[in-house]
């Protein structure tokens, strides 16, 4: 068995923290988008209009207005994700379906039952159809057995039908696979191996520790070669939301950080898309992870108090979710949701964290494979990226890589853009077969000076041409304090990817054969010297680079 792991829900002062225990269990291949006649793509009305609890969403349509927040605060126009025009020629298709990994979908939710498939939907604590969270689940978490919920609404709330809210894809299908009903290794990998389209994870591992994960990598591994006749499922993944935390002190009572997204193999493969959270204001989320492996943002928000958390749907009802009166007591200080159209609780505007930014972007996922269902996963990676727009531009993080592309470690190349990526994908060519480079190895030891800032370099030669699209490097250090230890790869075109943040930084676990990624150099030629550079930025622990592996993937 696993460790424990959990997600961080970022609630006011709080931190809840959900258990997850992960192993791998093969379970099919997926074929989901097929011929079915679609319902009409243009709704009657895709004016900002309809739904009573839109003009809150800032999240779809920034205006800088009010989002229910306590004490009025409001983000900055435009700092959202462009959907608007879009909702004109498409707003889904009924046959894309997209799973929610999670706690489970309030199947009888009014905005949400119409778009739910139950015939694909799946409780693993019972086997029912029903994704609803159970009796158990409700008891021991009444509050956040919602999230789920909540994740489905951003997705696909039913749009223009006079109640509540508007997903970014409000005609797409939605299947709940209630797999913390009973969160088993098990259940988690045959979830992400269902047959779907579009795989949404608002769920993972702290980043205080390095988790290795092989065999659920090889379960997304099948999902992307075989899903959807072989274009591959597109699988989203949250970055995580410790980047403030600030329980682990070193002996001194110093704050050690953590909030590196490249800790997590399930983050960090060439197989899902990585997403991080933006505010209102158009910066990243406080809590919002970061790392080379992150290839867009999204809004996710902040926490509803001062500034804009993110409107949707919650479990219906003022006894359970974000917008119950248990929780308004004892994390709000009494404050609800409590708007016209909202007077039952069936929605909230407290949800946040990288778990909101993961569903936005996937029911963007779903608006590209509406315009063209022929893209492969990697295809919607590309366009994602290629599309996204820099934002926060004083952020010093900015950089532009080799093939001309901004970059951020902590916004990957930007905030998604609906528009764009729908319009990219219309007439998009496919990049085609995927090739794979050898892996190349260096195993000349080298020892790592202690507490300096230079460090040491290591090179290897690629002499392979090929525009890169996802850059693999493993390592193996030996050091008792991997914290300690600052570690960037340097590409040949002079693009620099922070794989590990050394100093004060607290990390368990070691180096064996570690596997870091990098999506900076997209577009870049492959061909030339590779450098890593380690460092150790604190005192009192000395270490070695015994070696590492480079290989890369690309077109």
């Amino acid at each position: 068995m696993r460790q424990n792991i959990f997600h961080r829900l970022m609630m006011g002062s709080s931190i809840m923290m959900l258990g997850l225990i992960l192993l791998f269990c093969g379970c099919g291949t997926s074929t989901c988008s097929g011929t079915a006649t679609d319902d009409p793509v243009t709704p009657s009305d895709t004016t900002a209009h309809g739904d009573v609890l839109y003009p809150y969403q800032w999240h779809l349509e920034n205006t800088g207005q009010d989002a229910g927040t306590i004490y009025g605060g409001s983000g900055i126009p435009g700092s959202d994700i462009n959907v608007v025009p879009v909702w004109e020629s498409y707003a889904g298709r009924r046959n894309i379906y997209v799973g929610i990994v999670d706690t489970g979908v309030q199947a009888i939710h009014p905005d949400l039952v119409a778009n739910l498939d139950l015939s694909r939907s799946y409780r693993y604590s019972d086997g029912a159809s029903d994704p609803t969270p159970d009796a158990d689940q409700l008891a021991s978490d009444p509050y956040d057995s919602a999230h789920g919920t909540a994740c489905a609404g951003l997705i696909a709330a039913s749009g223009w039908n006079d109640i509540g809210v508007r997903g970014v894809a409000p005609l797409v299908k939605l299947v709940g696979y209630n797999v913390f009903s009973l969160p088993t290794d098990a259940n988690f990998a045959d979830a992400l191996n269902r047959e779907i389209d579009i795989s949404s994870n608002s769920w993972g591992y702290g980043s205080e520790r390095l988790v290795p994960d092989p065999t659920l990598i090889a379960s997304v591994q099948t999902a992307t070669e075989t899903g959807r006749d072989g274009k591959g499922t597109v699988i989203v993944f949250t970055a995580g939301n410790d980047r403030n935390y600030k329980g682990y002190k070193d002996k001194n009572n110093n704050t050690l950080h953590i909030g590196n997204a490249n800790n997590a193999e399930i983050l960090n493969n060439p197989y899902v898309l990585t997403v991080t959270a933006i505010n209102a204001d158009g910066k990243y989320s406080s809590y919002a992870n970061y790392g080379a492996n992150i290839l867009v943002s999204a809004p996710g928000g902040e926490y509803g108090i001062n500034e804009p958390a993110i409107v949707t749907t919650d479990y219906t009802g003022l006894t359970y979710g974000l917008d119950s009166t248990g929780f308004a007591n004892r994390y709000r200080g009494g404050y609800r949701f409590d708007v016209p159209g909202n007077e039952n609780g069936d929605y909230t505007n407290y949800m946040n964290g990288t778990s909101a930014a993961t569903p936005i972007v996937s029911g963007i996922v779903a608006l590209m494979l509406t315009a063209n269902p022929a893209l492969t996963y990697r295809d919607v990676g590309y366009i994602l990226a290629t599309t996204a727009k820099k934002i926060d531009p004083s952020d010093g993080d900015w950089t532009t890589n080799g093939a001309g592309y901004p970059v951020n470690h902590n916004y990957g190349f930007g905030l998604v853009d609906a528009d764009a990526a729908v319009a990219a994908a219309e007439s998009f060519t496919s990049l085609g077969a995927e090739t794979v480079l050898a892996k190349r190895t260096n195993n000349a030891a080298q020892a790592i000076p202690d507490n300096n800032t230079l460090g040491v370099a290591s090179t290897l030669n690629e002499t392979q041409s090929l525009s890169v699209e996802h850059v693999d490097v493993w390592v193996t250090i030996s050091h008792a304090r991997p914290g300690d230890l600052d570690i960037v790869l340097l590409s040949p075109q002079g693009t620099e990817s922070h794989l590990a943040y050394g100093g004060q930084y607290y990390l368990e676990g070691s180096y064996s054969n570690w596997r870091f990624s990098t999506v900076r150099c997209l577009d870049e030629n492959a061909s030339g010297p590779w450098t890593l550079n380690v460092k150790d930025l604190r005192t009192g622990t000395t270490g070695t680079l015994n070696s590492w592996s480079l290989q890369i993937r690309g077109h």
